[in-house]
C-alpha cells in the first residue's frame, strides 16, 4: 500500500525566477522491487511542472519546477493534486493535495487616482481648513501597501502656506490666503510605499479673488485757487484710482457727491480730471467729495475732498484732513463706506 500525506503546504515568493525547484514530500511504499513507487504525476497547470529526482539508492523524490513568473496580485494561491504510482500489477496509487501560497513581493508602486489635482478656493478660507485630499493605492499587501505622502517639490511660499498629512494625504492651509499676493500655488506630492517604491502627482491650488480691498484715490494735481470767472472746462484737479482686487472687484467708478458745479472726466485708465462748467461765488463753504465705488456687492468706497471755489482776492483755501467716517449708506447692492478730507474756507484780510 502507498502512504502519502493528504495535504502539502508550500509558500513561494512571487519574485522567484522561472526554473526554481521546490521539493515535495515523497510517498512511501512498504513493498520492494517492482512493486515499490515507480512514478509521480501532477495535475495540469500553467505555472508548475513535476520533476522526479532519483537518488543513488533508487529512491524517487518529486519536485515542483516553476515554469513562469507568479503574480500574487493576479492569483494568490495555487491548488494542485500530486499522484504517486507503484509498479505492481495492477498498479496502486495515492494522492495528496498541494496548496501553494504566493507571498507578496514589492513589485507594484503606488498609483494616484489622478496625475493632477486642481482646485479653486476663496481667499477668505479660514486657516486650518481642508483644501483637498490626494489618494494613492498599492496592489501589494502588508508593509508593501502602506503608503505615506510627502511634498517632494514646491516653492517656499507654498510650503509655508499649506501642510500635507503624510498618512491621510489631506492638504490644509496653515494661514490666511491673499489673492493679491499669490494667485496660484503648485505642489509636487510623492506617495511612497513600505518597500520604497513611489509615485508622484501635481497639485494646483488656485485662489479666487474676493472684494476685500477698498479703492484708493490719489490726488496727483490740485489747483490752489479757482477764479469765479474761470471758463467752463477748466481743470481743477487730477487724480487717479487704484483697487488691488481683480476683475469686476477691481473696477472703480467715480462720482461727485451732492449737487455741485463740477464734473469728472476720465482722461485715461484709472486717471480722472475734475472740470468746472459753471463757476460763481457763494458765501457757503462748498466741498467737493469724490466717491470711489467698487462695482460689486458689499463694496467699500473711499472719498476725497478735492476743491472749493472763491471770489478773486478775497478768500484763500485752508486744507484740513479730518479722517472721520461720515456715513455708511446702503444703496441697492452697494455699501458705501465714505471717508472725507474737508476743505474749509478761511477769510483773509487784504
Amino acid at each position: 500500500n502507498l502512504i502519502s500525506n493528504s495535504e502539502i503546504h508550500l509558500e513561494i515568493l512571487e519574485s522567484v525566477s522561472a526554473g526554481a525547484r521546490m521539493p515535495l514530500d515523497p510517498a512511501t511504499d512498504p513493498d520492494i522491487n517492482t512493486n515499490s513507487i515507480k512514478d509521480y504525476q501532477i495535475s495540469p497547470n500553467p505555472y508548475f511542472s513535476l520533476m522526479v529526482r532519483v537518488n543513488s539508492d533508487g529512491g524517487k523524490y518529486p519536485e515542483l519546477s516553476l515554469e513562469r513568473l507568479l503574480d500574487r496580485e493576479e492569483q494568490r494561491s495555487h491548488r494542485l493534486t500530486l499522484t504517486a504510482w507503484d509498479g505492481g500489477d495492477p498498479p496502486r496509487s495515492a494522492t495528496a493535495r498541494v496548496e501553494i501560497l504566493v507571498r507578496d513581493a514589492n513589485d507594484n508602486p503606488p498609483v494616484f487616482s489622478k496625475d493632477e489635482y486642481r482646485i479653486s478656493v476663496r481667499e477668505s478660507l479660514p486657516p486650518g481648513s481642508s483644501v483637498l485630499r490626494v489618494a494613492a493605492t498599492d496592489q501589494d499587501e502588508g508593509p508593501h501597501a502602506e503608503i505615506k505622502y510627502y511634498v517632494s517639490s514646491a516653492a517656499q511660499s507654498a510650503r509655508d502656506t499649506f501642510s500635507l498629512d503624510e498618512r491621510t494625504g489631506e492638504i490644509k492651509n496653515n494661514r490666511s490666503l491673499d489673492f493679491e499676493e499669490v494667485e496660484r500655488y503648485t505642489l509636487e506630492v510623492e506617495a511612497k510605499d513600505g518597500g520604497g517604491l513611489s509615485a508622484h502627482c501635481k497639485v494646483v491650488i488656485e485662489i479666487l479673488d474676493e472684494n476685500d480691498n477698498s479703492p484708493e484715490i490719489t490726488i496727483t494735481s490740485l489747483s490752489d485757487q479757482i477764479l469765479e470767472d474761470s471758463p467752463p472746462g477748466t481743470v481743477a484737479a487730477l487724480f487717479k484710482t487704484r483697487d488691488r482686487d481683480f476683475g469686476k472687484n477691481g473696477l472703480v467708478t467715480c462720482n461727485i457727491e451732492g449737487d455741485l458745479p463740477f464734473k469728472i472726466y476720465s482722461s485715461s485708465t484709472n486717471f480722472y480730471k475734475e472740470n468746472s462748467p459753471i463757476c460763481w461765488f457763494t458765501p457757503q463753504m462748498p466741498t467737493v467729495v469724490v466717491v470711489g465705488l467698487h462695482r460689486s456687492r458689499k463694496a467699500g468706497a473711499q472719498s476725497r475732498s478735492l476743491i472749493g471755489w472763491q471770489e478773486p482776492n478775497h478768500l484763500s483755501l485752508h486744507c484740513c484732513f479730518l479722517g472721520s467716517a461720515l456715513a455708511k449708506n446702503w444703496s441697492q447692492d452697494l455699501i458705501w463706506l465714505v471717508w472725507c478730507s474737508i476743505i474749509q474756507w478761511k477769510s483773509i484780510s487784504n
